[in-house]
């Protein structure tokens, strides 16, 4: 009985509380309405309020006065303004090109029509002397930064050097827009004159181990152009480090096999990498001894090292894959070269018949020679009686012969 009084009692308060949130819920829709109502009250008063209507169409006018102003161009005013500045422009540009013709005509016919920089590749001390006295040569042009004593250094002007440097006390240090000294620029044009006289005369010395601004040294552009002289002159004399890096990370094997120029290409990057391949050897064996085995607890001299031998190693295995290239090559001629003349001692005809098919075979087979006695391949087979063989020869060499007429030919 008490269980089913508070199961009552329970049920009158859920059904309470559902009639106040139903009263409230109520109240708060009565309240939306009388706010929609005010609100349509508000906007029907403002949209009646004549000054309100005068102010938005003032805004509208100016927006599309401002929207038209932006698809209509400048005014007339604003053009004769514009060509009035224009005109103004162009006539102070075409003034100023005028004085400066003038007094470039005028410097000729006072000073000849040689500027100094040509003066100084041409060695021509005496209109450089001339120029000088006139004031010349003290202002650098700022698009390369070339002084008169790199333009001499560059073209190997020995004498011109020394009137520069010992009468006109040029600096031998002036680096161009690229970092280099006039040292640099000789050593990079092969000048060993220029480059001994500045390195050695008592009074100059020029410091050698400037580097450009990647870090270039003499000894990498005497190697990039193929200066094999220079680049044992540099390393030998001027105890240049073979090992040292360009910002890159190339040492001066590396830029003779990647990016050498010049005449001879083939030829000067041979003999450059037979060249640096003992130095730099010898500089890894130095190091090596001088470090040592124990790397715990080292310097940073030491470190160095280790990171310079870790370089030299590299370079080491470039070259030896290098020549291992270059014997491939000696090996497949001296087999090509067996394999002829065995075919052709033996009297296999056929065998030749498809060997001279390939261009490069038909080459080599010009060109061998017996050892022991100097005979071509046609001269073996005459000496071994073997007509057909003799035929096969002898028709290619007849072809090769009429072939190589007709290119020289047409």
């Amino acid at each position: 009985m008490r269980n089913c009084k508070e199961g009552f009692k329970r049920i009158r308060m859920k059904v309470m509380q559902s009639e106040r949130l139903d009263k409230a819920r109520e109240e708060i829709r009565q309240k939306m309405r009388e706010l929609k109502k005010a609100g349509k009250a508000a906007a029907a008063s403002a949209a009646a309020n004549p000054r309100l209507m005068r102010l938005k169409a003032a805004m509208k006018r100016k927006q599309d006065e401002e929207e038209a102003a932006k698809h209509t161009g400048p005014t007339d005013e604003e053009k004769l303004f514009n060509d009035r500045m224009y005109y103004d422009f162009m006539k102070e540009q075409k003034e100023a090109r005028k004085r400066v013709e003038m007094e470039e005509k005028e410097k000729q016919a006072r000073l000849g029509p040689r500027t100094i920089l040509r003066a100084a590749q041409l060695g021509d001390s005496t209109t450089i002397e001339k120029l000088l006295d006139a004031g010349e040569g003290t202002k650098i042009a700022s698009d390369h930064l070339f002084t008169p004593l790199h333009a001499a250094c560059a073209r190997g002007k020995i004498e011109t050097v020394k009137f520069l440097v010992q009468d006109r006390k040029a600096d031998v240090e002036k680096r161009d827009k690229y970092g280099c000294t006039p040292v640099v620029r000789a050593a990079a044009s092969g000048h060993m004159n220029v480059v001994k006289w500045l390195t050695e005369t008592p009074l100059v010395r020029a410091n050698m181990k400037m580097r450009s601004y990647w870090g270039a040294s003499a000894l990498h552009f005497a190697s990039e152009y193929g200066h094999v002289r220079m680049c044992e002159y540099l390393l030998l004399r001027q105890n240049m480090d073979v090992l040292e890096q360009t910002d890159s990370l190339d040492t001066p094997y590396d830029v003779c096999a990647k990016f050498v120029t010049g005449e001879g290409k083939e030829t000067n990057e041979k003999e450059l990498r037979e060249m640096f391949f003992p130095h730099v050897e010898m500089a890894k064996n130095m190091m090596v001894a001088t470090l040592g085995s124990a790397l715990d607890g080292v310097s940073a001299e030491e470190a160095a090292q280790a990171h310079k031998i870790s370089i030299a190693e590299k370079i080491l295995q470039a070259h030896r894959e290098w020549e291992d290239d270059q014997l491939s090559d000696i090996r497949e001629y001296e087999n090509n070269v067996k394999m002829l003349f065995e075919m052709t001692r033996e009297g296999r005809r056929v065998a030749l018949d498809d060997v001279f098919v390939d261009p490069n075979m038909c080459d080599i087979g010009t060109d061998i020679r017996d050892e022991k006695h100097g005979r071509s391949l046609l001269h073996i087979a005459a000496v071994d009686g073997d007509c057909d063989l003799a035929e096969v020869g002898l028709s290619f060499f007849l072809f090769f012969f009429f072939y190589i007429s007709f290119l020289l030919i047409f």
